[in-house]
């Protein structure tokens, strides 16, 4: 129907514990996020809220943020998982 949608969640969609599981579902990631109209990541805990906040409104903006800002974003844990 027009008011449903699909979730995934990977975290929680694959076993964390099962390697053999996540072999097989990492696999299938980029057809899963290829067919997204939307992705949301939580890219972990606010450290510096006003610069991270910044940095990525300027990325969003195609404007190129400063290297301090960048590192706070691209130093954040889901980054060590790609």
């Amino acid at each position: 129907s027009e008011n449903s949608f699909l979730l995934w969640a990977d975290g929680i969609c694959i076993s964390q514990d099962n390697n053999e599981e996540k072999g097989l579902q990492v696999k299938l990631m980029g057809k899963i996020y290829d067919s997204a109209m939307n992705t949301i990541i939580y890219l972990g805990p606010t450290y510096d809220e006003i610069n991270e906040c910044q940095c990525l409104r300027l990325a969003r903006q195609e404007q190129t943020p400063s290297k301090a800002q960048l590192c706070l974003i691209l130093n954040k844990e889901w980054f060590t998982r790609v």
